[in-house]
């Protein structure tokens, strides 16, 4: 779980699509995944998105997922290695 004041940063960004244009904006690397992707960009600007992907709960279950994918050998590029 993360800390208190990490928690509080993700409701804030989730809550305030301004803020969050803001950090694109002073981030190259999302300001350029922002201009090669319209559909990222969109997706950074939707409240309820953001909302639910900075969800507590929501960030838990994807790190237990990520465990137990690393746990059965399925690390990063374990799909690829299969095509």
């Amino acid at each position: 779980m993360p800390a208190p004041g990490v928690q509080q940063m993700m409701q804030n960004l989730a809550s305030n699509p301004q803020l969050m244009q803001q950090m694109i904006q002073n981030n190259p690397m999302l300001q350029q995944m922002s201009q090669r992707d319209p559909m990222f960009a969109q997706m950074m600007q939707n409240p309820e998105l953001m909302r639910t992907m900075l969800n507590p709960q929501m960030l838990q279950g994807l790190l237990q997922m990520q465990q137990a994918m690393g746990n059965a050998g399925m690390g990063p590029g374990a799909l690829g290695a299969l095509g």
